[in-house]
């Protein structure tokens, strides 16, 4: 099946992902669409085109309901698959469109399985799950966003203890979910704050940062370019040799500019 050059590169993918699944699995196209990113219309056209190469069967039963049968080998045509793959491309009321969450047949005409595809309004009670506990559960990316503010609190003081970095990446994933921020919009705010001079003492961690991030967000926003922020990093960067502190303060907070 992996070497069969008759099937195109997406349709492998397409095809492998629905073989390794248990025999009778219940899938729709809307949980498919959300596994990989690709389109409805993509994911029919994949099936279709595996329907004729032998690997997939489409069948619609007097019921209304629709079933694709997915194989690791290529089957035989059906005498009437023409007449089946015309119902499957006949839009609205194809392609698994006017399915049941009735079972599926066997579909072991040889070593493969079937795969029933339903309606994209009825997901079975485990896809609901999965897709309850993918959304509620945290990336990695938000937890190495949290050990990021972490590493640069301990700056102000090296005394901090760890915090929960569960709880921290949790609240970034509600960031992202909940406040439809991203980890860029995340981590530019977060740094603006801890290099200014009264929010880097305030911002101390996630749950503080989404609690002030519209007004933090606003005034990173409006801040001129031609303005930035005097903190003390940004003095001891731009001293000139041979100028103090206090004296490089000066200059930097009159001129703003290097």
């Amino acid at each position: 099946m992996i070497n069969d050059s008759s099937i195109e590169w997406n349709d492998l993918g397409l095809l492998i992902y629905l073989l390794s699944k248990p025999e009778q699995w219940k899938v729709s196209v809307k949980h498919l669409s959300s596994v990989r990113k690709s389109g409805r219309d993509a994911l029919y056209s994949s099936l279709k085109r595996l329907q004729k190469i032998g690997y997939a069967r489409y069948t619609r039963h007097a019921d209304g309901s629709t079933d694709w049968s997915i194989y690791d080998t290529p089957q035989e045509p059906l005498d009437d698959d023409s007449n089946h793959e015309n119902r499957a491309t006949s839009g609205k009321d194809g392609c698994g469109e006017k399915a049941s969450s009735g079972k599926a047949s066997s579909g072991k005409a040889s070593s493969g399985f079937s795969a029933r595809i339903v309606s994209t309004d009825l997901l079975v009670s485990t896809e609901k799950k999965e897709s309850t506990e993918s959304k509620n559960k945290f990336i990695d990316d938000d937890v190495r966003l949290s050990e990021f503010i972490f590493k640069r609190i301990k700056t102000l003081n090296e005394n901090v203890n760890p915090p929960d970095y569960k709880k921290w990446a949790d609240t970034i994933r509600l960031m992202r979910q909940e406040d439809h921020r991203t980890h860029k919009q995340i981590h530019d705010v977060f740094l603006w704050a801890h290099q200014d001079e009264f929010w880097k003492v305030n911002i101390l961690s996630p749950k503080s940062l989404r609690d002030k991030f519209d007004l933090l967000e606003t005034k990173l926003k409006n801040q001129s370019p031609e303005q930035p922020q005097i903190t003390k990093a940004f003095i001891e960067q731009h001293a000139r040799p041979g100028e103090t502190y206090t004296q490089a303060r000066a200059r930097l907070s009159s001129s703003h500019a290097p």
